[in-house]
């Protein structure tokens, strides 16, 4: 779960946009996102970080920010991209990172 450092922090805007600092605890900062097409959960985006962390972000409503939902396995240097898949009737998602350490990871969550 995340906490009051977990590096994320957002605005809620009425008009539907959201901004914030979602790195201020990554070296350079956010490398890539990828959101969640799902129209049955809440939204949620997987973020890559220069550090190499990999991590899901969802949206609360109660406190009108996004925070850390599910940090998954990272790479060993910057992540270079993530993508989401369509979530066609699976039960699951699959999500891929690269990362400038030579791997892809395909993350079942």
């Amino acid at each position: 779960g995340a906490g009051a450092d977990d590096g994320i922090a957002a605005d809620y805007h009425p008009h539907g946009a959201h901004s914030g600092n979602v790195a201020q605890n990554e070296n350079m900062g956010v490398t890539s996102l990828s959101w969640s097409a799902s129209r049955f959960e809440p939204a949620a985006l997987v973020i890559g970080f220069s550090s190499g962390r990999v991590a899901i972000h969802r949206y609360d409503d109660a406190r009108r920010s996004w925070v850390e939902a599910v940090r998954l396995p990272g790479h060993e240097r910057g992540v270079l991209d993530v993508a989401w898949a369509p979530n066609v009737g699976r039960s699951y998602h699959w999500i891929a990172s690269c990362g400038k350490d030579g791997l892809l990871m395909v993350h079942r969550v």
